[in-house]
C-alpha cells in the first residue's frame, strides 16, 4: 500500500508539471554576459565588452549603459575590461572589474537620477578577487579564488579585515538581505555561514563531498548546485533534489517556497515546490550553460548564460 501511494504521488507530480519552450521576452546585452544581478526589478548585466547594461523590467527599457575604461595588457593595446560582479545599495552601484594588466578594481558609482557616475575606483587587495558586495555605504566585502574574504573601506580603499575559510578553492558567495551575513562555499562541498559583524562562522553546512557551483542565500535558507548532479537546500535541515547533469545555476524564489535549477546539457530549468517536492515546470531554454537563474514570486523566471541574449519565462 505504501509503495502504491508513493507511485501515485510521483505520477500526480509529473502529470501537473508544465513544459515551456517559448520565452515571454528576450533582451540582448552589448556582448556576452559574464555577470548579473537582479535588484528591485532592475537587471544588471556585466559583459565581456567592458559594459554594464541596466534593464528596467517594469518600464521595459534599458537605462544608460555604464562603459568601463579600456584596459592595457601585455598582448593587446586596448582590449575590453571584464565585469566580474555587480551590486547595488540605494543609489550606489559596486562593480568588480578586471582592468589593465589583469588587476582587479573595485569601482563605486552613484545614480544622479538619469545615469550612474563613477565616484571611487580602488585596486583590490589581490589579483584573484572574484565577487564583491556592499556591507553598507562605507564598506564592501570581496571574495577571492583562495577562499578568503576581504573587508575594505570604500572611503579610501584600505583593507580593514581578511579571513580565510579553507585550503579548498573558492566556489561562490552571496550576502543576505540585511547584509550582515554571507554564505561562502568551497570545492570541498562545505558552505560556511559567516557573520560579518561578529567575524565568526555561525554554521558549517556539509552539503557534498565534491565541488559545488552556484549559491543562493535568502534569509536563513541556502541553496547550492553540485558536480554530483544534485541541489542541496538548507532551511534548518539539509534536503536534496536530483538533476541529470552538473547544476551550474539555480535560484530560490524570494518567498523561499520554490527552487529553480539547471538540468541537463541543453540547459533546461526544473522548478520544484520545496516543501511538497512537487515538480511544477520544465523550461526548455535552448541556451548555453546557464550562469544565473532568477525566480520571482509571481511565476517569472529569468535565465542568463554566457551569450548576449537573456530570456524571460512565464510559468503561469
Amino acid at each position: 500500500m505504501k509503495n502504491f501511494l508513493s507511485i501515485l504521488f510521483f505520477l500526480n507530480a509529473v502529470a501537473f508539471a508544465i513544459e515551456i519552450s517559448e520565452p515571454s521576452k528576450i533582451i540582448s546585452a552589448d556582448s556576452n554576459v559574464i555577470s548579473s544581478n537582479l535588484i528591485d526589478e532592475i537587471l544588471y548585466l556585466g559583459t565581456d565588452a567592458g559594459t554594464v547594461n541596466i534593464y528596467d523590467i517594469k518600464a521595459d527599457k534599458f537605462l544608460p549603459t555604464i562603459n568601463l575604461p579600456k584596459k592595457k595588457s601585455y598582448f593587446n593595446d586596448e582590449p575590453s575590461s571584464r565585469v566580474f560582479s555587480i551590486d547595488r545599495l540605494g543609489d550606489m552601484l559596486l562593480i568588480l572589474s578586471e582592468l589593465s594588466y589583469d588587476e582587479r578594481r573595485l569601482m563605486v558609482y552613484k545614480f544622479d537620477g538619469l545615469k550612474f557616475n563613477e565616484i571611487k575606483n580602488f585596486q583590490t587587495p589581490n589579483k584573484s578577487a572574484k565577487k564583491a558586495f556592499f556591507i553598507d555605504e562605507n564598506q564592501a566585502v570581496i571574495s577571492d579564488f583562495g577562499n578568503e574574504i576581504y573587508i575594505v573601506d570604500l572611503k579610501n580603499g584600505e583593507l580593514k579585515f581578511k579571513n580565510k575559510f579553507s585550503i579548498a578553492l573558492y566556489v561562490d558567495f552571496e550576502i543576505n538581505k540585511t547584509r550582515d551575513k554571507i554564505a561562502i562555499g568551497a570545492e570541498s562541498g562545505v558552505v560556511y555561514i559567516y557573520n560579518l559583524k561578529t567575524k565568526q562562522i555561525e554554521k558549517m553546512l556539509n552539503f557534498f563531498k565534491d565541488n559545488m557551483y552556484d549559491i543562493d542565500y535568502i534569509d536563513d535558507m541556502v541553496a547550492v548546485g553540485s558536480i554530483t548532479r544534485q541541489v542541496g537546500i538548507y532551511d534548518g535541515d539539509i534536503k536534496y533534489f536530483n538533476a541529470d547533469f552538473i547544476v551550474y545555476a539555480l535560484g530560490l524564489s524570494n518567498d523561499k517556497k520554490r527552487i529553480a535549477f539547471m538540468n541537463g546539457e541543453q540547459s533546461d530549468i526544473l522548478i520544484f515546490d520545496i516543501k511538497s517536492r512537487k515538480k511544477l515546470a520544465t523550461i526548455k531554454t535552448g541556451q548555453e550553460i546557464l550562469s544565473e537563474i532568477y525566480l520571482s514570486n509571481d511565476d517569472r523566471v529569468i535565465s542568463v548564460a554566457y551569450q548576449k541574449e537573456v530570456k524571460f519565462w512565464s510559468i503561469k
